[in-house]
């Protein structure tokens, strides 16, 4: 498991924290004063409720209001540990992130530098070695497969120019395209993928987060109110998902119609969220 495994565990666990501190800080609110005293006398327990110099006695049969009670000290010293364990979590991910490693390869002169062959690449180093071994392979792969080797002069005859150089099959991906380029991150056009039961297909995007490292399938259905398109995407979703691509995990999906376009924000939302 590596570094960028771990933080994603650690980010989840923070979500959980988040989730659990937010219910606990709701209750609160309506929680009700004062707190919960029990005295024993031989076999029978006796609740009370405490205000100050106020002390009430709480019948068994109203459980309602000795669950809350008892909840509310629950959650009061939950509370601190679920701050403690949050602060832990972000100190570790703060400490643990690629930059400092990466700083030990920046801070060596620039004329130390063409000597050494870094172990872990800058961001912008990583991303462009990235890109070059990803279109070196699929270069390969073309080469070796005549279908994807005419479909791709087809394209560049056919095709719609992107601001990379690119050429793509819709004005859709023109948009994705352009913007992925416009923001600096990394991507690949219709890079060959193998997948277990199928062979060879071309995911529309690879792309790159390249603060993480981490590679995502992006596919965009652009006819999805076609029924034939609409059925061969559904398989094509399962067939991803049978080969360990899950939607926001490794993969991402954007969708559009006829009556219903791509929108811009969410093109943007999806790109905040996984790539910036």
């Amino acid at each position: 498991m590596g570094m960028n495994d771990i933080n994603e565990l650690l980010q989840q666990r923070l979500t959980e924290i988040d989730s659990m501190i937010n219910e606990a800080n709701n209750f609160l609110v309506s929680a009700p004063n004062g707190t919960l005293n029990l005295s024993r006398c031989k076999n029978t327990v006796q609740y009370y409720w405490n205000q100050g110099e106020h002390r009430t006695y709480i019948p068994k049969g109203d459980s309602d209001f000795l669950r809350k009670l008892a909840q509310k000290e629950y959650t009061l010293k939950l509370l601190p540990e679920l701050h403690k364990e949050r602060l832990s979590i972000i100190n570790f991910i703060e400490r643990s992130t690629t930059k400092s490693l990466v700083d030990a390869y920046n801070d060596l002169k620039t004329e130390k530098k063409k000597y050494v062959l870094p172990y872990i690449f800058p961001s912008n180093e990583y991303a462009k070695q990235w890109e070059l071994e990803q279109n070196q392979a699929k270069e390969t792969i073309y080469k070796t497969n005549r279908r994807f080797a005419l479909e791709s002069e087809d394209l560049t005859e056919n095709g719609i120019l992107t601001e990379k150089g690119d050429y793509v099959r819709s004005k859709s991906e023109k948009i994705i395209a352009d913007k992925l380029f416009l923001l600096k991150i990394s991507y690949i056009y219709e890079a060959p993928l193998l997948l277990k039961g199928h062979g060879y297909i071309k995911p529309d995007f690879t792309v790159l987060n390249k603060r993480t490292r981490r590679q995502y399938i992006w596919e965009h259905f652009g006819m999805i109110d076609n029924i034939d398109y609409a059925g061969k995407t559904s398989k094509k979703l399962e067939l991803y998902m049978k080969n360990g691509y899950i939607q926001g995990k490794n993969f991402l999906s954007t969708f559009e119609s006829s009556v219903a376009p791509l929108k811009t924000n969410t093109l943007e939302t999806i790109i905040q969220e996984f790539f910036l």
